[in-house]
């Protein structure tokens, strides 16, 4: 008896932390399917549109406004990433001599995630 209480609880719980993944994977999926591969100028323009919900008439006036700030957003984001990898690559070399080689190690893999996580376009 104790062992059938005891698979079902183990069944229930396997069950209840299968369906929290799979339920968070497809909340996680809904967020994040409007975002593109790359961080274009096209797509910063469409989202300002987006936000805007301008009306047919106002449209004409509203694409070449929002396109030149667009690319001005791309162009100072990639600017801003460059600079910032600049900065960890210095931080890097200044910290090599000091550090143990898995000291070392785990830091550069932080930096390698870090270049990852933030592509520029």
């Amino acid at each position: 008896m104790k062992k059938k209480v005891i698979l079902i609880s183990i069944g229930l719980l396997l069950t209840g932390f299968f369906l929290g993944l799979l339920v968070s994977g497809i909340v996680i999926h809904c967020k994040l399917k409007h975002l593109p591969e790359k961080f274009t100028q096209e797509f910063i323009q469409s989202r300002m549109v987006h936000h805007i919900n301008p009306y047919d008439n106002q449209l004409e006036a509203i694409d070449p406004i929002t396109y030149k700030y667009a690319g001005k957003i791309v162009t100072l984001t990639k600017e801003h990433f460059e600079e910032l990898y600049s900065i960890v690559d210095s931080l890097q070399i200044e910290l090599r001599p000091i550090l143990n080689d898995k000291q070392y190690k785990r830091i550069s893999d932080n930096m390698k995630h870090l270049k990852l996580k933030t592509k520029i376009p």
